[in-house]
């Protein structure tokens, strides 16, 4: 798909067309500006006549000549009209003609007569006016001699002359030229003088066309020294600057587009906007750089796929296309420029009104483009791009018909010997492959294969981008050979994606790419032919495609998990291939651009790559590399946040200076990793903008380094890699945890029992994953969830019954397997209940899962059998925890009046009011309707170790970070909590709708409330999955704290204490009333609680642990040989 080249701000000479664009200034002088042009016209007739009377022979002819082109030249100027530019080139070129014999005037004569031919060439891009502006040119040159003080601006003038004759075109003989002139120019031009900047600066200009044209890198590297040599002798201040800026700009773009090396486009961004920056709002080249700088915001989202950066690729070119006035001739050019962008869009946001705008500015830069214009045709290519998009999209035959006609027309424009020929071919070829592959009609796929085969004759051999259109052409034959199944278009097939392969350096960006079309192509072969030998060489070709060095991470990680598939397919291990998958994973979703920009490369395909992964490891009885691989995948961003605040005791201690660098630039990266949340970024100026996000890069790049160094280091080998499984299952010790795996290729529970040292696996078979997944479906059509603390269920149509079902599917396709390895199925007490604590993947994220069970049966309902809680992830249950008596205060915080089309919450004040009384004697703040305000909150929340919200609250998928509480001035949102302090925190009540509800299109990185507290230190949070009942929301709440608080404030008593809660509300009002319930959930850890399980081992083990203790206490008194305080340590713990 062809883009428009930036538009490159070529310095030459005094006397080209953009002096005109300062030309209003000087008309302002002139007080009677329409009296003094019409003395001019009159003037102009009379010399004319006077002209046409003179012999040529007569020597005043010429005087003549000369003052009537200065005269048509001023009346261009002041005018802009043509027809007055046309009289100035036939005046000197009559002039020039006359036997002049004044060698200097000869020179100035025809110096003007090509200053008006390449004036006319710019504002009408003939190509007879470049060329006759060359001949007289040349012609002037000839005439000097190297001392000539005027000399270095003629050969800057026929080098610019050439450089056009290439550029608009496709002369490649002519950019030779061009380089010749420039660099004869350049020695005789002194570093103090200007000139030099602009004649280097169109020197490296050319250079980087002869790098396209070419390929060889020393031509890019010698056209970037000497662009980046003009900036250095451009002083800041100078008028040329921001153009020289823009230049060298340009060149990093070409450099970023054909190797890939992100360090360029980065540099061109910078530069870039340091051009838009020193150019005043009002100057007539701050579109021209405003545009260029969107080009290079949208190089950098194709390569890197990051939605801010086309954002910020629209916002320049809409900023230029409204600032160029009508009738510019660039204005079709910038119109088409932002088409592409809001095309480019499309592809990755879906958003129709993008590509509709995309086509309707295509469509108005086709329209104001003239039919002899060269750039019609690249106009039209990208039109026709747009065109094909929508017929992909939409389906309309008609687009797919104006899509052709666009890429036929721009072909037939273009003569063979024009560089862009090839492009033009090779997009008409992809138009008709699309509509081959949609309408089946053979005659299309052949002519795809006619323009490639064409577009290869005309490509260079050295041409860089002749490998991309090799493997074209051999893509367009496997269409063929899918289709006949001819063993000659598969060999053509091979043959041409093969000799891509090889052609390609291993450095180069499209390595990746072309080794996975190779593979794809191999395993088609191998599954329509059979032949193993096909089948390994595509695990092979997908393996080196996985393990290159220089391809986007994405394009590696889809590689990976071909090597992967296909191995399994072929019986071969596949788990090296997973191994790299998941190396790649923070590649993937990487720490050096903003949250909101990660949660956005969580894609529905890595999330089932990585419990593929997991699935695999399963299969192999990896049980240990299966939780390994299931917990990275898990709250993958959560725990990148985490990671930049975890202690670096050991670190400081080994290796302090280390230490003090990482934390610094650790703490740099947290804060700005949150603040640069969607809505900060297009809060500000586009260079600030970028500027905060390269540096959030660089501090990335950094840590990554100094990482990498301490990893170099003895006994630090794993330092922050992830999580091995004996890791793990440390700080599982003491709980019995249940972690599931929800993927087609392997459903299953891992099990880790209290205290084990292994981890055991139930597997759950195929047809109860797609069980979990109707269930889930079945579950979302019954909830009516808008947001609201209201009922759950819509009035019309009570979901009972629907209900039972999807809790008995659950029962028995998950719960009842685990329950039976776990043995447990006794109906208890409440206190004697078992704790399990459940770590859910994938749909399973949105089921009740605690709520399990076939209400036909007590005895198989799971909330009869074991109190359940919730973890984000295994990771979380490493983190310290604070002690009981560690209670620092209890904050209510309700808010009832009904706000932001939100209704009012009858219960929510009553609810925080009765909880008081049940902390009499602790400190207990109440903060309610205008007192709760966000900031006083949050100031609050660092003060009390616990904290209660009975408020609006609402999940925000679009930017989860900012899933907030709705307080009486502002949102109170995680981004805001997680940037705050808290310590020492540790229960919260969310006694608000949907604080537990997540993500459904990011299952498993926990994105809700809930899940934000605890990352920011709360150990343990009672939220609800969906939104909840007025009337039974307060007492719920006032049983749970009436457990909790009984005898002191113990947080540890969170899972128990809601159990209790939820079992009186179903005692009394029947447990098939799920709406009052089900929505309630513990997450978090908790310590063990001491229980009251006073049956006989208990009693008998506590009275032997007491003769125990008591004998070791005497002997402490009689030998005093041992620390009584320790004994009564040991004593503490045993009793408890």
């Amino acid at each position: 798909m062809s883009t428009l080249a930036g538009e490159i701000q070529n310095n030459s000479h005094n006397n080209n067309p953009n002096e005109s664009e300062r030309l209003p200034q000087r008309a302002q002088d002139n007080q009677n500006i329409a009296s003094f042009l019409q003395s001019i016209s009159s003037s102009l007739h009379e010399q004319e006549q006077t002209a046409l009377q003179t012999s040529d022979t007569d020597p005043a002819k010429l005087d003549i000549l000369i003052t009537l082109g200065n005269s048509y030249n001023m009346l261009y100027k002041h005018t802009g009209a043509l027809h007055h530019l046309r009289n100035v080139a036939r005046c000197f070129e009559e002039a020039v003609l006359l036997d002049i014999e004044d060698e200097a005037i000869l020179i100035e004569c025809l110096d003007n007569v090509a200053i008006a031919y390449q004036s006319l060439f710019e504002a009408l891009r003939e190509q007879k006016y470049i060329e006759k502006a060359i001949g007289y040119l040349n012609r002037a040159i000839s005439l000097m001699q190297d001392t000539n003080s005027e000399i270095p601006q003629r050969l800057n003038d026929l080098g610019d002359a050439y450089e056009s004759l290439s550029k608009y075109f496709g002369r490649q003989d002519s950019i030779s030229k061009a380089i010749e002139c420039y660099e004869r120019a350049l020695p005789l031009i002194s570093n103090s003088n200007q000139a030099k900047a602009i004649c280097l600066s169109n020197l490296g200009i050319v250079y980087f066309q002869l790098f396209k044209n070419q390929g060889i890198r020393e031509h890019a590297e010698v056209a970037t020294r000497h662009l980046e040599l003009a900036v250095s002798l451009t002083p800041d201040g100078h008028p040329g600057k921001a153009a020289s800026l823009t230049n060298l700009g340009n060149a990093y773009e070409s450099l970023f587009e054909h190797f890939g090396v992100q360090n360029f486009i980065e540099k061109a961004i910078v530069c870039k906007q340091q051009a838009v920056s020193i150019t005043p709002g009002d100057h007539p080249e701050r579109a021209a750089f405003l545009n260029n700088l969107g080009n290079s915001y949208q190089a950098h989202f194709e390569r890197l796929g990051v939605l801010k950066y086309i954002d910020q690729a629209i916002i320049c070119k809409e900023q230029a296309v409204s600032m160029t006035l009508d009738g510019d001739p660039r204005k079709p050019g910038r119109l088409s420029n932002l088409g592409n962008a809001y095309r480019l869009s499309f592809d990755r946001s879906d958003i129709l009104d993008h590509i509709e705008k995309s086509l309707k500015y295509n469509q108005m830069a086709v329209y104001l483009t003239p039919d002899n214009d060269v750039q019609r045709a690249s106009r039209l290519v990208n039109l026709g791009t747009t065109y094909q998009i929508l017929f992909k999209r939409l389906g309309d035959q008609e687009h797919l018909k104006q899509a052709i006609l666009c890429g036929e027309e721009a072909v037939s424009l273009t003569s063979d010997n024009h560089t862009e020929k090839p492009m033009y071919l090779n997009n008409l070829g992809a138009v008709y492959q699309s509509s081959y592959s949609s309408l089946g009609q053979k005659d299309d796929i052949f002519r795809a294969i006619n323009c490639y085969e064409s577009v290869l004759l005309l490509t260079p051999d050295n041409h860089l981008d002749r490998p991309r259109r090799i493997s074209n052409l051999g893509t367009a034959y496997q269409m063929l050979y899918e289709s006949e199944g001819s063993q000659e278009s598969l060999e053509k097939t091979l043959r041409y994606k093969e000799l891509a392969v090889s052609l390609t350096p291993e450095s180069h960006k499209y390595k990746t790419l072309f080794l996975n079309n190779l593979s794809n192509t191999l395993w088609v072969a191998y599954e329509r032919l059979g032949l193993l030998e096909y089948g390994q060489k595509s695990i092979e070709m997908s393996k080196c495609a996985a393990l290159s060095i220089s391809g986007h991470p994405l394009a590696r990680l889809n590689a990976g998990r071909n090597w992967a598939q296909r191995s399994a397919i072929l019986g071969l291990p596949p788990l090296e291939a997973y191994t790299q998958c998941m190396h790649l994973l923070p590649r993937i979703v990487w720490l050096g651009v903003s949250v909101h920009d990660r949660f956005e490369s969580i894609t529905p395909d890595v999330r089932e790559l990585i419990s593929e992964a997991g699935a695999a490891a399963l299969s192999a009885k990896r049980y240990d590399l299966a939780l390994e691989w299931l917990e990275q995948g898990r709250c993958f961003i959560w725990s990148q946040l985490l990671q930049l605040r975890t202690p670096l005791e050991k670190l400081s201690c080994t290796y302090p200076g280390l230490a003090l660098e990482l934390r610094e630039i650790s703490n740099r990266l947290d804060q700005d990793s949150i603040s640069q949340s969607e809505t900060t970024r297009r809060a500000g100026g586009l260079s600030t903008l970028h500027d905060a996000a390269e540096m959030h890069h660089r501090w990335a790049e950094k840590r990554e380094e100094i990482i990498d160094n301490i990893r170099a280091l003895p006994e630090f080998e794993d330092f922050l890699l992830p999580a091995k499984a004996n890791k793990l299952l440390r700080c599982v010790h003491g709980r019995t945890l249940v972690v599931l795996n929800t993927n087609r290729l392997g459903f299953g529970a891992l099990i880790i029992k209290a205290n084990a040292s292994k981890i055991d696996y139930i597997p759950l078979g195929a047809h109860n994953y797609q069980a979990m997944e109707q269930a889930y479906q079945d579950l979302e059509s019954c909830i009516q969830d808008e947001g609201l603390r209201r009922p759950v269920w819509a009035p019309s149509d009570p979901p009972a019954n629907s209900f039972r079902r999807i809790m008995a599917i659950i029962w028995y396709d998950v719960v009842q397997p685990v329950l039976s390895h776990l043995e447990i199925s006794r109906v208890l007490p409440p206190d004697d209940l078992p704790h399990i604590t459940w770590c859910l993947a994938g749909s399973l994220s949105g089921l009740p899962v605690h709520a399990a069970g076939d209400y036909d049966d007590p005895c198989k309902i799971l909330f009869n059998l074991a109190v359940s809680s919730y973890i984000p992830n295994i990771g979380y249950l490493e983190r310290p925890y604070s002690a009981p008596n560690a209670f620092t205060g209890m904050l209510t915080v309700s808010h009832a009046s009904a706000m932001n089309g939100m209704s009012y919450l009858p219960g929510a004040q009553a609810e925080t009011v009765q909880l008081i009384t049940k902390f009499d004697g602790f400190k207990c703040t109440q903060m309610q309707e205008d007192d709760a305000t966000s900031e006083a909150v949050l100031a609050a929340m660092a003060d009390h170790s616990w904290v209660h919200f009975a408020c609006h609250a609402s999940q925000n998928r679009t930017d989860p970070l900012k899933s907030a509480f709705h307080l009486h001035d502002k949102d109170l949102d995680l981004a805001t909590i997680y940037k705050s302090s808290l310590e020492n925190v540790q229960f919260a009540f969310l006694s608000a709708c949907q604080t537990a509800s997540g993500d459904s299109s990011l299952p498993d990185e926990v994105t809700h409330l809930a899940a934000g507290l605890l990352m920011v230190g709360y150990s343990s949070v009672i939220a609800t999955m969906w939104s909840i009942s007025d009337a039974h929301a307060p007492l719920i709440a006032e049983k749970v704290y009436e457990h909790m608080v009984n005898g002191a404030p113990d947080y540890r008593k969170a899972p128990l204490a809601l159990h209790k809660a939820l079992s009186d509300l179903r005692n009394q009002n029947g447990a098939d009333n799920f709406a009052q319930w089900v929505p309630y959930i513990h997450i978090g850890h908790c310590p063990v609680v001491p229980t009251r399980r006073h049956n006989r081992w208990t009693v008998f083990t506590s009275l032997l642990a007491f003769l125990l203790i008591f004998a070791a206490a005497a002997l402490c008194w009689m030998y005093s040989s041992i620390d009584t305080h320790m004994i009564l340590r040991v004593w503490t713990t045993i009793a408890y």
